[in-house]
């Protein structure tokens, strides 16, 4: 992976990270190596570029997390927000199946992507150790996309040894051991595939297939790995002016700190609104956080300062003294205040 140098950035620049163009806008009141991180028209976070000892870190909003090379940092970004309880949930279940001694992880590279045939099978225990590992011919076509994928041309998988040839040494590698793959799904129906064609009817294909325990992973483990790997869903592009200048002009994301050095610019709500009736979720105090911010870009900094006063104490009065999103409340207030 290349290292960046941030010094050589662009205001604004693009960069295609995972398959999904990410829009990087220094905002516009600073010189600093900082900017803002777009994902079509999705805020993903703010990146701070930070050198010591000559090595340039890509440190995440106002975190105390650093990654060396900046699409790390992006993918870091797009985590979800239960990315830390989802983690756990995925920790445990690794620890689970790395725990049991009969463990094996599968891979089976195929002649397309969708119902295709096997072109190799590979497997390893749980120590890292091949217990099987053979370039099967498929007795079909390779479609190119898949060849530019895997690499196995026609003409390896022709010399190699059909399924059915195979089928007794993969049954003793893989009979009655919990298997894992990173595709399941894929790769249990590509096997059942190949099974039913050798045997000709679907019984005793479903019978061996019975004999391979699978380590299901959780709705969280599917969701931190799409994390992991980037897979975020495209979304359309959006609309960016051609200077950098104009980022004011971006949507920010709930949640993103003013102490970022980036003024939130979402439509203000109806100032005539009551504030304090309704119970405060995370999202009502986000948006009182941004009407309040949107009244002092709007140059009514006495208006603003007692917006953020009154949050202060409705999120003390429904969540604590020490609630931090309260201190947050009067440290701009504060910060109002002493600009003016």
């Amino acid at each position: 992976m290349t290292v960046i140098d941030p010094t050589k950035l662009d205001d604004l620049f693009t960069r295609e990270i995972d398959e999904q163009e990410v829009r990087f806008v220094r905002p516009g009141d600073t010189d600093r190596p900082d900017w803002c991180a777009y994902e079509g028209d999705r805020f993903l976070g703010m990146l701070y570029a930070e050198s010591a000892t000559g090595e340039t870190l890509w440190r995440l909003g106002s975190t105390t997390e650093k990654h060396q090379h900046l699409d790390d940092a992006v993918r870091a970004l797009r985590r979800p927000s239960s990315w830390p309880s989802e983690r756990a949930q995925v920790s445990n279940w690794a620890r689970r199946l790395l725990g049991d001694p009969s463990l094996v992880a599968v891979d089976i590279e195929t002649t397309g992507l969708g119902e295709a045939w096997a072109v190799q099978i590979a497997a390893t225990d749980r120590s890292g150790r091949v217990i099987f590992n053979e370039l099967v011919n498929p007795l079909a076509e390779i479609d190119p996309e898949a060849v530019a994928i895997h690499k196995i041309t026609p003409d390896r998988a022709a010399t190699a040894a059909t399924f059915g040839t195979l089928l007794p040494a993969l049954t003793e590698a893989l009979q009655g051991r919990t298997c894992v793959a990173y595709k399941v799904d894929f790769d249990r129906g590509c096997l059942e595939r190949e099974l039913r064609r050798h045997y000709g009817s679907q019984a005793p294909a479903e019978q061996w297939a019975a004999g391979l325990p699978v380590g299901r992973r959780t709705g969280a483990v599917r969701r931190v790995a799409r994390a992991v790997v980037g897979q975020a869903r495209p979304v359309p592009r959006p609309e960016v002016g051609r200077s950098a200048r104009s980022c004011r002009g971006l949507p920010l994301p709930a949640g993103q700190d003013r102490a970022d050095g980036v003024r939130r610019v979402s439509q203000p709500a109806n100032p005539e609104v009551q504030m304090a009736e309704k119970p405060l979720t995370a999202a009502e105090i986000q948006r009182r956080m941004d009407h309040a911010a949107h009244t002092y870009d709007q140059g009514d900094g006495r208006t603003a300062a007692r917006l953020y006063d009154q949050l202060g104490k409705d999120v003390q009065a429904q969540y604590g003294r020490f609630d931090s999103r309260a201190i947050d409340a009067f440290e701009e207030m504060a910060r109002v205040i002493h600009k003016g």
